[in-house]
């Protein structure tokens, strides 16, 4: 079974592999680039469980790579790009994945991806709601936004402004956690090696999705569906440890974004069906919002995006866990107009019911050509007695500092 389980998740890249000697014979253009990073992440408060590990730094280095060939026509694209990360704590967070290793074949009318890849949907801030087809890399960043690469087969027809996408997923990535002596993590640690599939075929399941996309006057629509193993696990408890469990979903998602010159009206709702557990039911979760620019504040170069968006989510407590329950989510984007590229996103969400206050900071700055500085924090500023899921990491604010040399 072990054995097939990694040939069904290395088809994808070895399919690539075969369709690249054909593909060089053609004249092309070879680009390559890369980063390689070194982070530090402080914890100004001590660990909350006793297997933590006490330190209050915690380094890692990170190297990734983009390597793409584009056929003489641009008509076939293929793109690898692997990631690397070694921390000097939590073992579990040492880890490399393949993020793309994927051939694009492109046509008048008919787009073909097959291999490893990543898939973006959504337009939101604070949650990306319909966002489903990339599994979580959690043990990246808390938030949710860095993604592993999917084996898939893409077929994205488009006429008329209009695009119609469907996937074809034929093996499940697992979502990655923080380890025992790791931070970030809830008070039991999630034990991957215990995890558990609704699904007989576990990670070799066959998940199918699919979007239609377009825009109507001021308006960018799309409509998505996927069936398949959740990519968010609920969690049962398995001795000291919780094991994740993944169960077979339905899920329909919208999403909407309205440009009215310098203001944007957001929206993005899903209904998913499937999660197991007592009281299970079918629930629904809707993310609303506006961002207005202003340009040029008070005569200086900078642009900044006044950002206001409400999280609603009614699933029943056996489903897998969230903060984003009744939440209001303000913030402001900065695009400073410097020579070093600067910008910064600070936001804060307000648990309107339990009181809880999780602020975010992301801010980035080209210090010379090849080299930039990124900065990533997380403040648990405050937990509502009823707030279950945000009081299990009061103690694990964090500020990471990233130099990226990038080549």
């Amino acid at each position: 079974m072990r054995g097939r389980k990694r040939t069904v998740t290395l088809l994808p890249l070895l399919t690539v592999v075969a369709l690249l000697r054909p593909a060089f014979a053609d004249d092309g253009t070879l680009t390559i680039r890369g980063s390689i990073g070194v982070e530090v992440r402080a914890f100004p408060m001590r660990p909350a469980y006793p297997m933590q590990d006490g330190d209050s730094f915690q380094g890692s280095v990170t190297a990734s790579a983009k390597v793409s060939w584009a056929s003489a026509a641009n008509d076939v694209v293929i793109d690898v790009a692997p990631f690397l990360r070694l921390d000097d704590t939590d073992d579990k967070r040492t880890h490399w994945d393949m993020r793309e290793a994927a051939i694009n074949v492109y046509s008048d009318n008919l787009d073909v991806r097959l291999g490893v890849s990543k898939v973006y949907w959504g337009v939101t801030e604070s949650r990306k709601l319909v966002d489903i087809v990339n599994q979580t890399d959690l043990v990246e960043e808390p938030e949710g936004d860095e993604k592993l690469g999917q084996p898939m087969l893409m077929l994205r027809g488009h006429v008329d402004g209009f695009e119609a996408s469907v996937l074809v997923l034929p093996a499940f990535r697992p979502r990655t956690f923080p380890g025992v002596e790791g931070r970030l993590r809830p008070a039991l640690a999630v034990d991957e090696d215990l995890a558990r599939y609704e699904s007989g075929e576990r990670t070799e399941r066959v998940d199918f999705a699919g979007r239609l996309k377009g825009r109507v006057d001021d308006f960018d629509i799309g409509v998505s569906y996927f069936n398949g193993t959740s990519r968010e696990p609920r969690y049962e408890l398995a001795g000291a440890a919780l094991a994740p469990v993944y169960d077979t979903i339905d899920q329909v998602g919208l999403d909407i974004q309205a440009t009215l010159d310098s203001t944007l009206l957001k929206l993005e709702a899903i209904s998913r069906d499937g999660h197991r557990g007592a009281g299970a039911r079918q629930f629904t979760a809707v993310v609303i919002g506006v961002e207005h620019t202003l340009s040029q504040v008070a005569g200086t170069a900078w642009d900044v995006g006044l950002i206001g968006e409400f999280n609603w989510d009614d699933r029943p407590a056996s489903a897998p866990p969230t903060i984003f329950d009744r939440d209001f989510f303000v913030g402001a984007r900065f695009a400073f107009n410097d020579d070093g590229d600067s910008s910064a996103l600070l936001g804060a969400l307000i648990d309107v019911e339990k009181g809880s206050i999780y602020a975010t900071i992301e801010a980035s700055t080209r210090l010379l050509e090849s080299l930039r500085l990124e900065i990533e924090a997380g403040f648990v500023l405050d937990t509502g007695d009823g707030d279950f899921v945000l009081r299990q990491y009061k103690n694990d604010s964090f500020i990471s500092v990233r130099l990226m040399h990038y080549l």
